[in-house]
């Protein structure tokens, strides 16, 4: 036995020897520099692209077989012009010569020193990447039938992976200085990420790869952008479940096109893939940009060329101050300072066949929240479905505070113009919608409204809100607003209807309009054009017809206005003023057409038990002017108006003229007028009456003569 263990070790030994030597020897006499043409043509046989290697090759073989090149340059395809796809300054990789023998592969660390890429899509939507090709002269073959039995899209079991592989390990990956650049000549993005550096270590499946690389960017020459990564990630021995740990991305954005010339991002997550199912998994998201922070998790499921995917997403409590003065924006003045300082999101996801369904989703903004459901329909057009409910809001705290200083009053044109923006029009007319939204409680310049209920539908350039009610002021409101945008301009038609509202309250708390009081019904049909507020005034037309019933006028007592005029038609002093400064009525009504900015209305008319008055007018709304001209009929006694009565112009059409401004017209009675009218009447009744005695004396005078 010893005898054999002896010659055993001496073979041992012998064949150590002759591989050290011959080891040695190639290292010494053999030049790998003299193999450069052989490997040259056999990179461009399987990849139908150019190598070159100006570089020297040099070779290590123990414990390593490695090879080094500096100054290699791989072509592109012909069609993506002269630059080269790959180059790099220097390029090693290394793989252990031992455990090699036994069966097993054990990479060194590759290096790349900085390797430059180019990658492009063409014209035609063609990438470079997608066009290396093996020569092959051999005929095609038709396509290969599925086996008997197996379906045609079940897909046929993954082949496990060589034990080789399974067992294989890299010591790592280190790329320095590197840059990449992404040539979209069919959107015509740019993009270049450049001095990028990544070091991957201990690559084996089965067991942690940490990951890092940093990187500095720039898209279309003026979007600077600087990233990290850092993560673990580990793939399972045949490479079908892919798991990934405590991934980190930090982004510096900087540019004229971010807001606030730069932005930070960072995200971080866990993320799972199971390849063999074609599943992928995000948890644990949490997005951090602009003080606003988002946290949610991700699943989605590939089948066929179809991804399906759910998700949950929750805004956490942010203030929106904040994050516009940190968006570098100029924050809003509005009545209510304590507005825009909070607000929170949630949202349960789903994508599939290319829509997007959010739902349930919750807004919150202050103290206003929004419920419901929306689906996307595409997320390249405007085209969505919705069913939202709003529980309240108050418009007016976000609107600017009025001015301090007194101003003259705008016209309701200038105001529009002032602050008015033109309609999206391209907008509308690709616009899809179909939805309902409802309000608890909505304040809005002034006005409450409450159980607010809309449905919206848009489609081909035409848009249409209807049914659309609210209760208002003790009343309700039906509307029927529809917008035309087919044509060159925007056709505007409005079918409103008021019934029952308490017009004081309204007139108040929209225009502070104290003046007129009473339970209204309001109708109005009518057609505008244009694309911002300035045009749809001086446009409108249409035809309304208002009531006012129990009521009064508030500021002008018609009965003592008569009363003063009397008084000075007789030259006597004016009578003391008794009772409120109001004109009570039990109706008030007719109605209006529209045109041009210009309201016309030839059938005024109010009843009392005191009075009644009619008549006709004009109000200018552009220039918020009113010129009417009334008549006025005293039916009985006046002393429920205040003062003395009146009982000597009972019947009589008393001429009244209101004028001025739309919001505090004056009022004047002409009594000298009608006086005056009365007296040439009874004058020419007089004359009338004398001219007919006259012919009667000169009738008789002649029968007598003729009858001698």
């Amino acid at each position: 036995m010893g005898r054999i263990v002896k010659w055993l070790l001496i073979a041992i030994t012998s064949v150590l020897t002759l591989l050290i030597i011959a080891v040695v020897a190639v290292i010494a006499l053999v030049d790998p520099n003299d193999y450069r043409d052989e490997i040259e043509r056999a990179v461009a046989a399987q990849t139908g692209r150019e190598l070159v290697m100006e570089g020297d090759l040099k070779l290590a073989f123990f414990p390593w077989i490695g090879l080094q090149v500096n100054k290699i340059e791989l072509a592109d395809a012909p069609d993506f012009g002269p630059a080269p796809f790959l180059q790099a300054d220097h390029a090693q990789l290394a793989l252990k010569v031992l455990p090699l023998l036994q069966g097993n592969l054990v990479l060194d660390t590759i290096m790349l020193d900085r390797p430059r890429v180019h990658l492009i899509r063409n014209e035609q939507g063609r990438s470079n990447w997608q066009t290396f090709t093996r020569p092959s002269h051999e005929p095609k073959r038709p396509p290969e039938q599925p086996p008997v039995g197996l379906e045609p899209d079940t897909q046929p079991q993954a082949q496990p992976l060589p034990s080789l592989l399974q067992a294989a390990s890299l010591a790592g990956l280190r790329i320095r200085d590197g840059r990449v650049t992404w040539d979209d000549r069919q959107s015509g993005q740019y993009v270049v990420i450049a001095s990028l550096n990544t070091t991957v270590e201990d690559i084996r499946l089965g067991a942690p790869i940490t990951i890092e690389s940093d990187w500095q960017g720039r898209i279309k020459g003026s979007l600077d952008i600087g990233g990290k990564f850092t993560g673990t990630v580990m793939a399972d021995s045949q490479l079908q479940h892919v798991d990934a740990r405590d991934l980190d991305l930090a982004l510096n954005i900087a540019g004229d096109g971010i807001p606030g010339g730069k932005q930070q991002l960072r995200l971080r997550a866990q993320a799972a893939a199971d390849l063999e199912q074609a599943s992928y998994r995000l948890t644990d998201l949490r997005l951090d940009a602009a003080g606003v922070q988002i946290t949610g998790q991700l699943s989605a499921q590939q089948n066929k060329d179809a991804i399906a995917a759910t998700g949950r997403l929750q805004v956490l409590e942010f203030n929106p101050r904040k994050m516009l003065r940190q968006f570098g924006m100029i924050l809003p003045d509005t009545r209510d300072p304590d507005v825009l300082k909070q607000a929170s999101a949630q949202a349960e996801l789903g994508y599939r066949g290319g829509g997007l369904t959010i739902e349930p989703l919750s807004v919150r903004l202050d103290d206003s929240v929004l419920t419901g459901r929306a689906k996307l329909r595409s997320l390249t057009e405007p085209a969505a479905d919705f069913d939202l409910a709003l529980d309240h809001i108050d418009v007016d705290r976000y609107r600017p505070p009025p001015h301090e200083a007194k101003q003259a009053a705008a016209t309701p044109a200038e105001t529009a113009a002032a602050g008015a923006a033109q309609l999206p029009i391209e907008t509308l007319r690709h616009l899809d919608l179909n939805g309902r939204l409802r309000i608890g409680t909505l304040k809005v310049n002034g006005a409450t409204i409450s159980d607010a209920d809309l449905t919206v539908y848009a489609k081909d350039g035409q848009l249409r809100v209807h049914p659309l009610t609210a209760a208002l002021y003790g009343g309700t409101y039906r509307g029927d607003m529809q917008l035309d945008a087919t044509g060159e301009t925007p056709r505007i038609e409005l079918n409103e209807q008021l019934s029952g509202i308490q017009a004081g309250p309204l007139l108040t708390d929209v225009a502070s309009f104290q003046k007129l009081i009473g339970t209204t019904d309001f109708n109005l049909r009518a057609t505008t054009r244009g694309a911002a507020p300035e045009d749809w005034l001086q446009a409108l037309t249409g035809l309304a017809h208002f009531t006012f019933r129990d009521g009064a006028v508030k500021g002008i007592n018609i009965a003592q206005a008569i009363r003063e005029a009397l008084a000075r038609a007789q030259g006597k002093p004016p009578p003391a003023r008794e009772g409120p400064l109001q004109t009570d009525f039990s109706e008030l009504g007719g109605t209006l057409n529209l045109a041009g900015g210009v309201v016309r209305n030839t059938d005024f008319s109010a009843k009392s038990p005191l009075l009644r008055i009619q008549g006709q007018g004009v109000a200018n709304l552009l220039k918020q002017s009113v010129d009417y001209r009334l008549t006025a009929k005293i039916v009985g006694t006046l002393k429920g108006q205040g003062g003395q009565d009146l009982e000597q112009l009972r019947g009589m059409p008393i001429p009244l003229r209101f004028t001025g401004k739309l919001s505090d017209p004056s009022l004047s009675v002409d009594l000298a007028g009608l006086f005056k009218e009365r007296f040439e009447q009874k004058r020419q009744g007089l004359e009338e009456k004398g001219r007919e005695k006259l012919e009667q004396k000169l009738n008789q005078q002649l029968e007598r003569l003729f009858n001698r």
